[in-house]
């Protein structure tokens, strides 16, 4: 990677940084949080790092000028292809602190893909709404609750239309993107919108009153 780089580095475009010296900002609210990667004001992920150092953009405004230069419809392809390589590392790595340290990409990676080319198989949409409440999971953690609620209505609009997402082979997915998104809602203070997923999960008549606690919980 550093030989491709050479040239921007030189001309100051980009420079290289060590892990853990970046601050996270989710898109679309004001949440953040320090990490090991960095986002910029549009949403789009503005630094990558390898195994112990990588490189960024000095400033927001020259990644733009780059993402500018780039074909428009080639861009989703890649988005696509460089979140599936940061999301294969993540999932590949054995050493413990190596995985910690990937962990920080989950979020760019889960951004590149949902920015990427379209999921066109079920078995594809699924595996996007998995990360996608991983994602969601990890940005509570910080209460960043914007943007967890982001990564879950996408989790969520990625399932099986009607009631097949109830379906057995479905049902801890969408039970676990559901709940986790009356909580968000709640906290987020958006009593309607809470209420909508709520009732979703409530009208389960057949399905165990153990597995509604959380959304009993809220209500």
């Amino acid at each position: 990677v550093e030989p491709m780089l050479a040239d921007a580095m030189m001309e100051g475009f980009i420079q290289q940084l060590s892990i853990g010296s970046s601050v996270m900002k989710f898109g679309g609210d004001n949440d953040t949080m320090s990490d090991a990667g960095s986002r910029s004001s549009s949403g789009r992920a503005a630094s990558f790092k390898a195994a112990s150092f990588g490189y960024h953009f000095v400033h927001d405004n020259i990644q733009e000028a780059a993402l500018a230069l780039a074909n428009p419809k080639a861009l989703p392809t890649l988005k696509t292809c460089l979140g599936q390589i940061l999301v294969d590392e993540l999932n590949t790595t054995e050493h413990e602190d190596r995985r910690r340290t990937l962990e920080s990409y989950l979020f760019a990676a889960v951004n590149l893909l949902n920015d990427g080319v379209p999921p066109l198989t079920e078995r594809e949409r699924l595996y996007l709404a998995e990360l996608n409440l991983r994602a969601a999971t990890r940005a509570i953690t910080f209460s960043a609750f914007n943007s967890s609620a982001t990564y879950l209505l996408k989790g969520i609009d990625l399932l099986p239309e009607g009631d097949k997402k109830w379906k057995d082979e479905h049902y801890a997915l969408t039970m676990e993107l559901y709940s986790s998104a009356v909580e968000v809602q709640d906290y987020r203070g958006l009593i309607d919108s809470m209420q909508l997923y709520a009732d979703e999960v409530l009208a389960q008549n057949h399905r165990p009153l153990a597995d509604k606690f959380r959304v009993y919980n809220v209500l």
